[in-house]
């Protein structure tokens, strides 16, 4: 019998021990986790929300001593507008067992730290309280709110662009935006073109979107690729095309530039034709040979079928000079 006794009582003092250890090691866990935890009431009483434990990280951001949180609730340390008292919105979402939720915490000295907390329900002793893991999310807060000033400031630049710009979906080429100058030069609607295909609008043929596609995978951009354009008008332009792929929302698109270079080109052709005539026409030779070279010259310029030249204005006067003419004639 006394044998039995000692055993029950050796038992019962590994029982004891093993439970220290293991209050020890959750105890090590909560004061070690790099996230601040709170373990507070959740059922719908007067102390609804009450600290009961907290860790060393809650202290610290916080600015609290554990004796000062421990006399405190989740609403004393929430920052957050919400329509209803901030324990009760904790109490909803581990109604379930399990719930997520962004917030702000407000620090003993006013400072606004906005958190992500992962709450869950457990059973401590036969009663149901809540534990709450509070994540610092500020830079992550900081990063969103730069990344969306960023696509403001592109977003603006984008619009007010003193070119057309268009972006489109890199896959299939649905256009997702255009900005105002787009809609001012092609003559097209900014709804007549979002949810349709470069293909489709005829901004770009199966063949020139193939060596887009080819210099955006090889190169990573198109550089001063030479179209021509027929805008809604029905007036062609020539525009130089230049593109480079960008991701909006994790979707690869590509960021088009047309440049309506129709009056440069023009000009350009212009001044290169008068140039030619003056070196033709200050060219050595005899009189009916510079003639007849100035003949095929307009013509070639100018594509016309036929041409002629008298020497002197009027119908009574022949033509000193033809080509492209019946014999009739």
């Amino acid at each position: 019998m006394e044998q039995v006794e000692r055993g029950e009582h050796d038992l019962a003092s590994q029982s004891g021990e093993g439970h220290a250890r293991e209050c020890a090691l959750y105890k090590a866990l909560f004061e070690a986790a790099n996230d601040a935890i709170f373990l507070h009431r959740v059922a719908g009483t007067l102390e609804e929300g009450k600290l009961l434990a907290v860790n060393e990280v809650a202290c610290r951001r916080l600015g609290y001593s554990e004796e000062e949180l421990l006399g405190m609730t989740l609403a004393d340390i929430d920052a957050t507008e919400w329509n209803k008292p901030f324990p009760e919105v904790v109490r909803e979402r581990v109604v379930q067992g399990h719930g997520h939720l962004e917030t702000v915490h407000r620090s003993k000295e006013g400072r606004l730290i906005p958190v992500e907390i992962s709450a869950r329900s457990v059973d401590v002793n036969g009663e149901r309280l809540a534990l709450s893991i509070a994540r610092d999310i500020t830079e992550r807060k900081q990063a969103e709110s730069a990344l969306r000033a960023s696509e403001e400031r592109f977003h603006k630049a984008f619009l007010h662009a003193p070119v057309m710009m268009m972006i489109s979906r890199l896959a299939d080429g649905v256009v997702l935006d255009v900005n105002r100058q787009f809609e001012a030069l092609s003559g097209y609607g900014r709804g007549e073109l979002i949810g349709k295909t470069t293909i489709e609008l005829g901004f770009l043929s199966h063949l020139e979107r193939e060596d887009v596609l080819a210099s955006l995978r090889t190169q990573g951009r198109v550089s001063d690729m030479l179209l021509k354009r027929r805008m809604k008008s029905g007036a062609l332009a020539d525009c130089t095309y230049n593109a480079e792929t960008i991701e909006i929302g994790s979707v690869p698109c590509v960021l088009s530039t047309l440049v309506d270079v129709t009056d440069q080109r023009r000009l350009a052709t212009e001044r290169e034709l008068t140039i030619n005539l003056l070196t033709l026409l200050n060219a050595p030779g005899e009189l009916r040979d510079l003639i007849r070279e100035v003949t095929r010259f307009i013509q070639d310029a100018t594509g016309c079928e036929a041409v002629g030249l008298r020497l002197r204005d009027g119908h009574g006067f022949p033509y000193f000079e033809t080509r492209g003419f019946s014999r009739e004639f």
